[in-house]
């Protein structure tokens, strides 16, 4: 009942569904999984940090190994996904620092679209379930992610889009929302003309002493993230480490019933907004 009462608000316009372009990328690790191109997914270049640094520092024999690779494929959006250097750099060299990354991907193809995970702004749903947890008073919840962002920040000027994470912590879809609402007034405030893809996981985020550790969502719930990063964003990067648990490293099979209850309310919500879905 509750979700057809939604569907009928997005039919009358009441969660924004007209709509710019919108794109839905396919970074999902769950095994077996086939090709989504059909159904209307694009594809992304996800490069995690081991296969581009070398003690901290940019291994350009690495790097041109992964350029040479993304052009092979004729993969033109790519999301780098180096997350040490918000912890051990400033803001200056972690510009500095990728946007040599990034030049060395679009002098190999101009027509490169890269960014990296988590620019420019911090997780908020995550930071405000955690340190609230820890008894700090809601309205410190803001300065402290505002704070924890600034690292971050510089480093949208030089990407050619914007890739910040919103995994959900728990099933407070709510409370996500109104995250997701101040993380876009936020990124438009400060990169107005950028395109900004946030990243989505259908199971609750692995902080460690979380109870929804891991924790699938259902494909109602998944589809009503995605109605709500539709309102205000310009795609979604659909992310899974494909495993129960970072802990035990259990994998999970895309025939799975949860994963094929989340995807069901992925091709629900594509369907639904067909006409205005981009492939890349």
């Amino acid at each position: 009942m509750k979700r057809s009462i939604f569907l009928l608000a997005c039919a009358v316009g009441l969660c924004s569904c007209s709509h710019k372009n919108f794109s839905v990328f396919d970074a999902l690790y769950y095994r077996d999984k086939p090709d989504l191109s059909a159904d209307g997914i694009s594809r992304i270049k996800l490069i995690y940090e081991k296969f581009l640094v070398t003690d901290g520092e940019l291994d350009w024999e690495k790097v041109d190994r992964q350029v040479s690779e993304t052009v092979e494929e004729g993969c033109r959006t790519v999301s780098i996904d180096i997350e040490s250097w918000y912890s051990d750099r400033t803001p200056e060299e972690i510009t500095l620092r990728l946007d040599s990354l990034f030049g060395r991907f679009r002098a190999a193809d101009p027509d490169i679209q890269i960014g990296n995970y988590g620019v420019p702004v911090q997780n908020l749903n995550v930071l405000h379930h955690v340190v609230l947890e820890r008894g700090v008073a809601e309205e410190e919840v803001i300065p402290r992610w505002e704070k924890s962002s600034q690292v971050r920040e510089p480093a949208g000027s030089v990407s050619d889009i914007l890739l910040p994470s919103l995994y959900i912590y728990n099933y407070d879809i709510d409370q996500w929302e109104r995250d997701l609402r101040t993380t876009m007034e936020r990124v438009r405030t400060l990169y107005p003309d950028k395109k900004v893809y946030i990243y989505l996981w259908p199971q609750c985020y692995d902080w460690k002493t979380s109870p929804y550790y891991m924790q699938f969502l259902s494909g109602d719930q998944f589809e009503r993230l995605l109605e709500a990063a539709y309102s205000c964003t310009d795609g979604v990067i659909l992310w899974a480490s494909g495993v129960e648990s970072h802990r035990d490293r259990v994998p999970v099979f895309w025939d799975d019933g949860r994963v094929q209850d989340i995807y069901a309310g992925v091709q629900r919500f594509l369907k639904r907004h067909r006409r205005h879905i981009q492939i890349k």
